[in-house]
């Protein structure tokens, strides 16, 4: 089954791969629908790692295009952001030029740093989720070894009852076996 699934994880990679390229053509960048792209084959891929270890080494190959996709992506929004060089205008807006650029390169590696982190945070999450989900299985696990233990100590309490009444039983048979010797003894001779 796990097979399957990493055909289906790669099946679906290349699909949302196919589809970033796309929109990277486009004369217009659809940044939020390319954001979102981004998104799913980051899920994917950690998906892929999660439940198909055994494939690292093609999860690790889609990152690695993901990034270079990304890298693409980066450079087409400061294309689009920034005013091309034929620009013969030293002022945009009233705004020196430069400075301009300056605040929309600022402004770009900002949303930079605050998509990893949102990145970073999200696989906090993730494993904060694994972590309690193991956490819970664990908690019903120890539950019921509880109850197993309770149960077998209340069975030993009924064996040693049994014991304690099988003993006195036994002694009581011993103290009348060593009477029905005396009393036979004592009849012979």
């Amino acid at each position: 089954m796990k097979v399957d699934l990493t055909k289906h994880y790669e099946e679906d990679l290349k699909e949302v791969l196919q589809d970033i390229k796309k929109l990277l053509c486009a004369p217009s960048l659809d940044d939020n629908k390319i954001s979102s792209l981004f998104k799913d084959a980051n899920d994917t891929i950690g998906l892929m790692e999660i439940h198909s270890p055994q494939s690292k080494e093609t999860a690790k190959l889609y990152k690695q295009q993901l990034t270079s996709l990304r890298q693409q992506h980066e450079e087409a929004l400061r294309k689009q952001l920034l005013p091309s060089s034929s620009s013969s205008s030293s002022t945009d807006n009233g705004v020196p030029l430069t400075k301009s650029m300056d605040q929309r390169q600022r402004m770009l590696d900002n949303k930079e740093k605050i998509a990893r982190s949102s990145e970073r945070l999200k696989e906090a999450m993730r494993i904060a989720m694994e972590t309690e989900e193991i956490g819970r299985n664990t908690l019903a696990e120890l539950h019921s070894q509880r109850g197993h233990m309770i149960s077998i100590n209340e069975k030993l309490g009924g064996v040693k009852a049994n014991l304690d009444t099988s003993s006195k039983t036994i002694s009581e048979m011993e103290a009348r076996s060593r009477w029905v010797k005396i009393m036979t003894f004592g009849l012979m001779s």
